[in-house]
């Protein structure tokens, strides 16, 4: 048993409780959950108050109560997720490192955010993976998952991509995993529309996260990411165990890679 006072905003509770029935409370200042069992959620306590509102809620039921639970797990965690990604980002990933689990949580924070990602892949993402990650992701927030796996043809993927840009205005991010082979040069029609893309991101202001294999360079000169892109390039790197680099032009942020995805090291 325990209790967390969590300060909240106009609009957080509102996307909370998308798609539940609940209480219109908009100008909620304060959310106490009592008690958070995951187990018997229907038990919690809980009180919403602001300066004119003061009750106890917990006579609402499951369904309000798991918005709240939801709420509260949320802002809980914002102070372990990742910085979100901003304009147009390579991710360039040794094998294993989790680079599909870095844009499954990137994804999660911008739908809990009620905007829609839209992601073109080869295959699907391991579907447990996905649950660990997803596991408190409303299903209404998933709805807002455009996800294309395409197989070897991630340039029709991509013209899908660009027709979800032309037609929503909602999109809050837009990915492409795995966009070329882990070997050999990426084909030059596949470039000509993966820089398409890029165009159409910039100009829409939409965060586009791009993830391929790196690479080795033959003369030994490092590490080196595919396509010769000329967006912000990120390289993923283990460390050690569960240890990650997330290494950028002009910094290094280390990582833990856990059930919930990667958490910042301080």
């Amino acid at each position: 048993m325990g209790a967390e006072l969590v300060r909240v905003v106009k609009g957080d509770f509102e996307r909370a409780t998308a798609g539940h029935h609940a209480p219109d409370d908009t100008d909620v200042i304060g959310l106490l959950i009592i008690g958070w069992k995951r187990a018997a959620r229907d038990a919690i306590g809980v009180r919403i108050e602001n300066c004119v509102l003061g009750h106890d809620a917990s006579s609402q039921g499951p369904a309000f109560i798991d918005c709240c639970a939801t709420l509260l797990k949320n802002r809980g965690a914002k102070a372990h997720t990742m910085e979100p990604v901003t304009g147009c980002v390579h991710l360039a990933v040794e094998a294993g490192c989790g680079g599909t689990t870095f844009a499954l949580q990137q994804a999660r924070t911008v739908l809990a955010d009620g905007r829609h990602v839209v992601w073109v892949c080869a295959e699907m993402p391991d579907g447990q993976r996905f649950s660990q990650l997803y596991e408190d992701v409303s299903p209404v927030a998933v709805a807002r998952l455009h996800m294309a796996a395409v197989g070897d043809n991630i340039g029709h993927g991509i013209t899908s991509a660009l027709g979800l840009l032309g037609a929503l205005n909602s999109i809050g991010l837009v990915i492409v995993d795995d966009w070329t082979a882990k070997t050999g040069k990426a084909p030059a029609e596949l470039l000509t529309s993966i820089r398409s893309l890029i165009d159409c991101c910039q100009e829409g202001e939409v965060p586009l996260l791009l993830i391929s294999s790196a690479y080795e360079d033959a003369s030994g000169k490092g590490w080196k990411s595919r396509g010769g892109l000329k967006v912000e390039t990120w390289f993923l790197h283990p460390e050690e165990m569960s240890i990650r680099n997330i290494v950028k032009s002009d910094s290094t942020q280390q990582c833990t890679l856990g059930d919930e995805g990667f958490t910042p090291r301080t």
